[in-house]
């Protein structure tokens, strides 16, 4: 009998750790790595989508080519293309703190290839280590970085 009192008393501190936890205030920081984040996700589709609408572009694309929501403000990215593949990258990593940034950009890796941070010119990713993927120069190291690849559709040839 005594068992069951137990049992309800740990099943009661656990449900109590769990609402405090749950009323716990967010992480400031974590907050605003991940709209960073978020905001390169939008940006990343915009160039991909441009990227697939115009076969054979390289380079950079200003942001107003790219056909971007007019509700988007971007934080500080920018891309360049070659070919179908785009690189999407954080012109400046003054004032964000890299250490949140892993969670957020290995949940963003729809239509990306690749999402992790530039070190030295490679590509690093969250728990794999560096990438044989060589970044395209002018990518800052410890800027947070996107690689897709742009799908073309077959009724477009």
């Amino acid at each position: 009998m005594w068992y069951i009192a137990v049992l309800l008393a740990f099943m009661s501190f656990a449900g109590t750790l769990t609402m405090v936890r749950a009323n716990a205030a967010p992480d400031p920081g974590a907050l605003r790595a991940q709209a960073l984040v978020f905001n390169g996700a939008v940006y990343k589709e915009a160039a991909l989508a441009y990227a697939a609408a115009h076969l054979g572009t390289i380079g950079s694309i200003p942001d107003g080519s790219l056909g971007l929501p007019a509700w988007y403000q971007n934080f500080g990215w920018t891309n360049t293309i070659n070919g179908p593949w785009v690189t999407v990258y954080l012109v400046s990593t003054s004032g964000v703190d890299l250490a949140n940034l892993a969670s957020p950009l290995s949940q963003l890796l729809v239509k990306s290839q690749l999402a992790g941070v530039a070190r030295n010119g490679v590509l690093n990713v969250s728990g794999a280590g560096n990438y044989a993927a060589v970044l395209p120069p002018g990518v800052p190291s410890g800027s947070p970085v996107f690689i897709g690849q742009a799908y073309y559709s077959l009724q477009s040839y």
